[in-house]
């Protein structure tokens, strides 16, 4: 699964990919702000509190398409977690310390690159209030 996916990753994304890290980012933001006609105006760095707790399965199984072992992976998203003696079903999020969770995650975040350049609303273009050094009102 790792393999058809990180062909399919932006090639901007760093978090939880195999051979990136925060100082690949980092570069490559310096490099895009410091080229000779950057066109970029926004990074968007984001600590997204309970990620892995909060993904649609729905959306998630979606985007696997026909991905041969899908059957597989929704088995692991419905598996339940056990705390304090307790079982709980998982509605949604992936299992929490898995070794596909970071995979899932980042398939549940592919096309998030493109979000920001429809702008506020889904309209195309930097919205009033949204540029740099402006403040939402």
């Amino acid at each position: 699964m790792e393999p058809e996916w990180e062909a399919r990753f932006e090639p901007k994304s760093y978090g939880f990919r195999p051979g990136r890290g925060c100082h690949d980012a980092i570069g490559a933001i310096y490099s895009t702000l410091n080229g000779k006609n950057p066109q970029r105006v926004w990074v968007l760095d984001a600590d997204l509190t309970a990620a892995f707790d909060r993904i649609d399965h729905a959306r998630l199984m979606a985007a696997l398409g026909t991905f041969p072992a899908r059957g597989l992976v929704r088995q692991w998203l419905r598996a339940g977690v056990v705390d304090r003696g307790r079982f709980a079903p998982t509605d949604e999020g992936t299992p929490r310390g898995g070794v596909i969770s970071p995979l899932l995650f980042n398939v549940a975040l592919h096309g998030m690159e493109k979000v920001p350049d429809r702008g506020v609303g889904g309209a195309a273009g930097p919205q009033p209030g949204h540029g740099p050094g402006q403040t939402r009102r």
